[in-house]
């Protein structure tokens, strides 16, 4: 109570949680080790070759290389750590929704993906997806899904040269043409993070302890009124 004899009032905080009152202990405030930031550099630097990439048909009968989502995605739990980064969609936004004569939905999705490494550093990009379906529903979920993933390899290659951004490079994509997959001299057929491996054998598991065999059940002795069928019924 106050000097005006009204009851005051403190705001309750939230209890904390022992991960909350440790240091660097939440996503995005977890410092790399020297030697981790090293090596991500190190390959975030490194230009994809013909084994990471993928092609199709584009304008004008000229082939467009592009990275797979699967394959962004597995490029970087590999640089960063399966446990090194993550993704959110921060805004996703249908921009049409039509029906044509055929009964076919056509729907086009405008989505802001975010990528964030655990120590906090982050790079954002804006995707687009279009689907056609002869279900509405089907027709937005597959353009979702396509505007989702577009977003999010478009803020993986901001991280440089090993997540994509090298394709926007006309004269790495020119050496290509005549590059054989596994050539010296880019990002290697399979990455490795010499850092994460050393903390993978750091890494000790326990084996359980054995467990004592099962008690045996024990069973008690009927007295001797029950043996042999019921007692002398009292008269």
């Amino acid at each position: 109570m106050d000097g005006s004899g009204e009851p005051s009032c403190s705001p309750i905080k939230p209890s904390q949680s022992p991960a909350d009152s440790a240091p660097h202990s939440v996503f995005g405030r977890q410092e790399f080790k020297p030697d981790e930031r090293n090596a991500i550099r190190e390959l975030l630097q490194q230009k994809l070759g013909k084994e990471h990439l993928a092609t199709r048909p584009g304008s004008a009968g000229v082939s467009f290389t592009y990275v797979e989502s699967w394959k962004a995605i597995e490029l970087a739990n590999q640089i960063f750590g399966f446990n090194g980064w993550s993704s959110a969609v921060v805004d996703i936004t249908p921009d049409y929704i039509e029906q044509s004569g055929k009964g076919r939905y056509s729907v086009g999705v405008t989505a802001v993906v975010k990528v964030m490494l655990r120590d906090g550093t982050y790079h954002e990009d804006v995707g687009y997806g279009m689907a056609e379906h002869p279900k509405k529903g089907s027709a937005i979920e597959n353009a979702k899904k396509e505007a989702v993933s577009d977003a999010r390899k478009r803020a993986l290659r901001l991280f440089g040269n090993a997540l994509g951004n090298c394709l926007y490079d006309k004269e790495h994509l020119m050496k290509l043409k005549s590059a054989k997959k596994g050539e010296a001299g880019y990002l290697p057929p399979t990455v490795s993070n010499p850092a994460h491996d050393a903390e993978k054998a750091t890494v000790s598991y326990e084996q359980p302890a054995s467990l004592p065999p099962p008690a045996q059940p024990t069973f008690t002795q009927p007295p001797p009124s029950l043996k042999g069928g019921p007692g002398p019924v009292p008269g």
